[in-house]
């Protein structure tokens, strides 16, 4: 038997005893695959973090989590500092866009997704980090598994926290997306990177997405392909182009090719400087521009099948 903790995050995806429910079943899928679990709920904002360095204390050899892309970079971003010697870390979606069991094809409920990976072997992959500067002149380092953005996205984020449309999930962020058509002020922000070739780029923007995965959002793929973890930056330079942007063609598709009023940029770098922008790491609100963005080559271990 493989021993492990489930994490479940009953603030994510649908209500408290429905979303018990479920966790209880894919730890049913999961035992009669070897796996010997302890099921452990995470109440508190960051109780995720707190339990995967508990369960690398113990040399646990997985830890499930059931939640959302927030919940994974939580815990991920507390394993690094044990590198090799960390748990590997099990997939069963349970969050609002499940940006990452939509990159690997994972079923979008737990129950199937503990049947697709209860077998699966760790892989070692890239972790997005994001680094600014606290109100006391320190350096808070912040990690994502699948995006990070700052302007009108990290505005969207923000202001759901906030409300009460939180509980509403996808339709919730959705909602507050229109609202923002008509309320969001764009700050001008300053962008500077080094692209796939080393080179280095520098433009005003007024948007900008750091992207690990091929998905935005949930379910609207970006226009590029390239594997998971291999950076892509796109940028927004136009105050109107939010509305073109947002309207999503009929395949459902978000095109990454640059435009007159955006661009995309295979790079491993982003710093953000100017007037300050609100960020969101994975859906989560994150303080404010200025902020540089990069990737840790072996971040992180995932069960993959």
């Amino acid at each position: 038997m493989r021993r492990g903790w489930l994490i479940w995050n009953p603030r994510s995806g649908g209500g408290k005893r429905r979303r018990k429910k479920q966790v209880e079943q894919a730890a049913q899928v999961l035992a009669a695959h070897g796996w010997d679990l302890e099921l452990k709920s995470t109440p508190g904002r960051h109780d995720a973090a707190a339990l995967a360095r508990q369960a690398a204390e113990l040399k646990l050899e997985g830890l499930w989590i059931c939640g959302g892309d927030g919940t994974l970079a939580q815990a991920a971003g507390a394993l690094v500092e044990y590198g090799d010697h960390a748990p590997a870390i099990g997939i069963l979606s349970g969050g609002t866009a499940n940006v990452l069991a939509r990159q690997w094809n994972v079923p979008l409920d737990p129950v199937g997704a503990a049947k697709r990976l209860a077998l699966g072997h760790p892989v070692t992959l890239p972790l997005g980090r994001a680094r600014r500067q606290g109100a006391l002149g320190q350096t808070i380092t912040d990690y994502f598994v699948a995006l990070a953005s700052a302007g009108y996205d990290g505005w969207v984020v923000h202001a759901v926290e906030r409300s009460r449309f939180k509980r509403w999930g996808r339709r919730g962020y959705a909602w507050m997306a229109m609202l923002g058509l008509g309320r969001y002020r764009f700050a001008v922000m300053r962008a500077g990177w080094q692209d796939a070739y080393q080179q280095p780029g520098t433009a005003p923007v007024l948007d900008a997405i750091f992207a690990l995965t091929d998905h935005y959002a949930g379910g609207f793929p970006f226009g590029w392909d390239r594997p998971y973890g291999e950076p892509a930056i796109w940028l927004l330079h136009d105050r109107g182009a939010r509305r073109r942007w947002l309207s999503i063609n009929p395949t459902r598709e978000i095109h990454a090719p640059s435009t007159q009023w955006a661009q995309w940029v295979r790079a491993g770098v982003l710093e953000l400087e100017g007037e300050p922008a609100p960020l969101e790491l994975d859906g989560e609100p994150k303080g404010f521009t200025p902020v540089i963005f990069d990737v840790l080559p072996e971040g992180w271990k995932v069960l993959l099948p």
